[in-house]
């Protein structure tokens, strides 16, 4: 359902502009209801099932139509998402005392008891879960995000080939991940966030810590996507085989966490010091 919301909510901005609300609104509000009564409010599956889908593909029409940027796609698509995600979160666990993180967890040792497991593997995987709750408790808005992220990324790519394919929309050859590039402002967020990371006590100012935690790794991410889209505009330069970029990522997922890691900070470096080296020199394109 949700890629079928993406699509239709895409489609119906990139041809109707502002007045597919007409259309999107009343869908949100029946959904909303159907939600309401089944899950008893509006809860996180609803923004993850409904509402978000919907976001990405109206920014995503509305982007193609207006031939805006990935990177404005990208920002504008995941960070509000995130933002109503942990508003939600954050407000059950202070005003209603209920922590989705625990009762997801609940829910998984409710499965357990019905799982084909011996009694020792249910025992170790309980306690690997014990071990996480509270580190997953505190990157909830990260884990939104790289939820979000997902689901923009795949609408990006499926709203591209329907428009492209079967709507005759044509590209101007700026609007993908090769000249993503973010706002030299906010290399000093990251840096920020960072500093807090590694300066809070997290005894004493836990809320600092765990602002700055999130912070660092969704701009740590955004970089990462940056640095990516510099090895793809060399690549394109080059005039190399478009697909010689996932398939480096698909190998590098198959070498391991360690690579995976190692790789990451190396892609974060390029693309936090993108910020004075301009290795693509956007700036200059635009200004000719």
């Amino acid at each position: 359902m949700g890629l079928v919301l993406l699509l239709v909510s895409g489609v119906l901005v990139y041809r109707w502009g502002w007045k597919a609300l007409y259309v999107l609104v009343p869908v949100v509000a029946v959904q909303g209801a159907y939600f309401s009564l089944s899950v008893e409010g509006f809860s996180a599956e609803f923004i993850t099932m409904v509402v978000s889908p919907m976001v990405v593909g109206a920014v995503g029409g509305y982007s193609f139509k207006t031939k805006r940027s990935y990177q404005f796609f990208m920002t504008v698509s995941t960070l509000p998402l995130v933002l109503v995600l942990s508003l939600n979160y954050y407000g059950l666990k202070v005003f209603k005392n209920q922590d989705l993180v625990l009762q997801s967890k609940d829910r998984l040792v409710a499965l357990l008891k019905t799982a084909e497991m011996s009694e020792e593997e249910k025992a170790d995987l309980l306690k690997k879960v014990d071990s996480s709750i509270e580190m997953l408790g505190g990157v909830m808005p990260f884990t939104y995000f790289l939820n979000t992220l997902f689901v923009a990324l795949l609408g990006y790519v499926l709203l591209k080939f329907v428009l492209f394919k079967y709507m005759g929309r044509s590209g101007d050859g700026t609007d993908g991940i090769a000249y993503f590039k973010m706002s030299d402002y906010l290399i000093f967020v990251l840096i920020a966030a960072w500093a807090a990371v590694l300066l809070a006590d997290r005894e004493k100012l836990n809320g600092l810590f765990l602002l700055g935690l999130n912070t660092a790794l969704i701009f740590s991410v955004f970089y990462l996507v940056q640095a990516v889209g510099i090895v793809k505009y060399y690549l394109l330069k080059k005039n190399l085989p478009p697909f010689i970029l996932p398939a480096g990522i698909l190998g590098l997922l198959l070498l391991g966490v360690e690579a995976i890691l190692f790789v990451s900070v190396v892609l974060l470096s390029i693309g936090a010091i993108d910020f004075w080296a301009d290795f693509r020199k956007l700036e200059t394109h635009v200004k000719e």
